[in-house]
């Protein structure tokens, strides 16, 4: 009897490691320049998010590029995959894609368990979460990096006390101030 008892206790530690493993991805690295991309469903929701994050991004004196300045309004995102726009990048020295996406509302999200490999795998993803809702205390922001094309890598922020946009875009810039200098090692 204490035999079963023990394989019983032994598989029920070996499940509940597996499940309780955090997802571990390699975090954003060696960001020469950014072309910065917000992925939502909305158009102005997009431009806003875009436009303010970009400032913060713009007090870092490396080569920038909004995804709003380089597609029509309306027209697919999947054209930030092409050609065109890759050697646009490449020509302002630019070697990063940086997707961001709200993926909620609340302290449970998790990272990703798995992140689209591609860049136009990615684009092809929707995002109907916007910056801020009414009564909402946390927002979950991730931000992936593409590099040539390929998952590079990820981080996850959550900002808490979030009520109206102005709050948010603070928070966000006062985090986003200690984390790019580690992106650009």
């Amino acid at each position: 009897m204490t035999r079963v008892t023990l394989i019983i206790f032994l598989a029920f530690l070996a499940l509940n490691s597996a499940w309780s493993q955090k997802v571990k991805h390699p975090p954003i690295n060696n960001m020469k320049g950014a072309m910065l991309l917000v992925k939502n469903d909305n158009a102005q929701e997009r431009f806003s998010v875009e436009a303010n994050l970009g400032k913060i991004l713009a007090t870092y004196n490396m080569p920038l590029l909004l995804s709003i300045n380089l597609i029509n309004q309306g027209a697919p995102l999947k054209e930030l995959a092409g050609a065109r726009v890759q050697n646009e990048m490449s020509a302002r020295g630019i070697n990063s894609v940086i997707v961001v996406s709200i993926r909620g509302f609340d302290q449970r999200f998790k990272p990703r368990t798995k992140i689209p490999a591609t860049l136009e795998e990615m684009l092809e993803e929707g995002n109907l979460y916007p910056l801020s809702q009414e009564d909402v205390t946390t927002v979950t922001i991730e931000f992936i990096q593409y590099v040539g094309g390929k998952f590079h890598g990820y981080h996850m922020m959550r900002v808490g006390n979030a009520s109206n946009k102005s709050k948010v875009y603070s928070k966000i810039q006062k985090k986003l101030n200690r984390q790019i200098p580690k992106w650009q090692q």
